[in-house]
């Protein structure tokens, strides 16, 4: 009989199989996944880079140039691209292990990652250097229903958890949505740019007709948390002063 640990290493590299041309041809040698694609659905494939190892703002370019590969989307944070009509995202989020990556994930459920290597000599050409999970994640292993951990991004846990309301039991949900909420709140927002980056976040990036439709309220969030919580001082451009302006 499999080993548990076994068992999701086999899951991720048949899931990682569609990916291999892309990979290869991108010349990536060592990334992380993390996530979903664990579990027994799941809609893509979260690929990470560790922090300083890869120059991820040379994805696009080479993507372009690959015709078999279809750019869904790309944002600040993150491109999803469709390969073999499967679903890879390569997420700009960056940590120095795969320890750090997947502690800082904001749900049980997605709170296990693998760090895998490329090797053209190997059957499989993917390397499972290490997989990690953390005791939340084995608590929804044992439960079946997943919690709130903490994030960096808390507007896109407020934002996701009505996609993870399957593994919620009945209304344990409504805790983990207060537990954003403050999150948010005591968190607020520095200045536009780092309003931006959680707009941005790599599961929400929306898009900008959706941006458009949530104008009004997206304004209303920004001027209530700018400069609130823990947040460095009001961001106030100067009259005239050169910047950015924000997205709707």
């Amino acid at each position: 009989m499999k080993s548990t640990d076994q068992f999701f290493m086999d899951r991720l590299l048949k899931r990682l199989m569609p990916f291999k041309d892309l990979i290869g041809r991108l010349g990536i040698k060592q990334f992380y996944v993390g996530g979903s694609v664990f579990l027994e659905s799941y809609n893509d494939v979260d690929v990470y880079f560790q922090k300083y190892s890869f120059e991820s703002s040379s994805l696009l370019p080479q993507l372009r140039e690959i015709p078999e590969c279809n750019i869904i989307v790309s944002t600040a944070n993150a491109i999803t691209v469709r390969f073999n009509n499967k679903i890879l995202q390569f997420c700009r989020y960056e940590k120095e292990s795969i320890e750090e990556l997947i502690d800082s994930f904001d749900f049980a459920h997605t709170q296990i990652g693998a760090s895998v290597l490329t090797d053209s000599n190997e059957k499989d050409y993917f390397l499972i250097a290490g997989l990690y999970y953390t005791e939340a994640f084995k608590t929804f292993r044992m439960t079946g229903e997943t919690h709130y951990t903490g994030t960096e991004y808390p507007l896109s846990s407020l934002v996701r958890i009505f996609k993870y309301k399957k593994y919620f039991i009945g209304r344990s949900y409504i805790i983990p949505v207060i537990q954003i909420l403050n999150d948010i709140i005591s968190r607020g927002y520095y200045d536009y740019g780092d309003f931006l980056d959680q707009l941005n976040a790599v599961d929400i990036g929306l898009l900008p007709e959706e941006i458009n439709d949530a104008q009004e309220d997206l304004v209303t969030l920004f001027n209530l948390l700018e400069g609130k919580g823990n947040a460095k001082p009001k961001y106030e451009p100067a009259q005239g002063e050169e910047g950015e302006d924000l997205p709707f």
